[in-house]
């Protein structure tokens, strides 16, 4: 559960810093290094695609970590309680079907 709560909290910190600090950053640098305009955004745009990719890749970590708690802990998933709902809906049409008949 632990590495579970840091996965989470790492896509989260990763995520807001992502939206704030990028461009900001990018920008910072760039002019550390003297790039032209055109280099600047370029440069933004490469490490807004890096951010993009290392979040959806925190977000998958994080997806596995979720569905792998869920399992260790032998919680019913969407699936099962969808797949019980049409277990119930063929026994009540049974049940109906039986009690038209007698």
């Amino acid at each position: 559960m632990n590495m579970f709560k840091k996965g989470v909290l790492s896509g989260i910190g990763l995520g807001l810093f992502a939206k704030e600090k990028i461009e900001e950053t990018a920008k910072k640098l760039a002019e550390e290094a003297k790039l032209s305009e055109d280099e600047t955004r370029e440069f933004v745009e490469d490490l807004k695609k890096h951010a993009d990719k290392t979040k959806a890749q925190i977000d998958k970590k994080v997806q596995e970590q979720v569905r792998e708690t869920v399992e260790k802990m032998g919680l019913a998933t969407e699936k099962d309680l969808k797949r019980l709902e049409r277990k119930i809906d063929a026994l009540k049409k049974s049940m109906e079907s039986e009690s038209k008949e007698a």
